[in-house]
């Protein structure tokens, strides 16, 4: 099936939930509202057509110095490793950055032959690295169901 038609069923089976195509170059990336991320994670997993059976990666980010640089590097230094990096103190407050984390689940579907990704933030709330209600096998990455501390 072509990725447009594949991103299309996407589409029909999760209608009636919060998210949004945030990429479709290579894999398909899908910002999922957290408060949808279990009832999505299992019609992406039960559906016979989508079949997203396997867990492949689970990755968190902090966001809170996104796209700040320590050093400019536009030039190469002719003297080695002497640049220095001035340290920045960088308030620790999640309450002024609601999205400053985000979890990436990366999913397989082998008999599709497709790898989505589901993009979540976990505004201020302690991130489920993984639903308990949802079963991927995690066993087999050497990840527990449990929260995230």
């Amino acid at each position: 099936m072509a990725k447009e038609n594949y991103i299309k069923l996407i589409n029909q089976k999760l209608s009636e939930y919060s998210y949004s195509l945030l990429s479709s170059d290579h894999d398909p990336l899908f910002l999922v509202e957290q408060s949808d991320l279990v009832n999505i994670c299992k019609i992406l997993k039960t559906d016979s057509e989508l079949d997203y059976s396997i867990l492949i990666d689970i990755c968190a980010v902090d966001y809170l110095t996104y796209g700040q640089a320590d050093w400019v590097t536009n030039d190469a230094t002719k003297t080695g490793y002497s640049r220095a990096v001035e340290q920045k103190i960088i308030a620790d407050d999640d309450d002024e950055f609601p999205d400053r984390f985000a979890i990436f689940y990366q999913l397989l579907s082998i008999s599709n032959n497709s790898r989505i990704t589901l993009k979540t933030f976990t505004q201020n709330q302690t991130p489920l690295v993984f639903p308990p209600s949802i079963k991927y096998g995690i066993q087999r990455i050497g990840l527990k169901e449990k929260l995230l501390i």
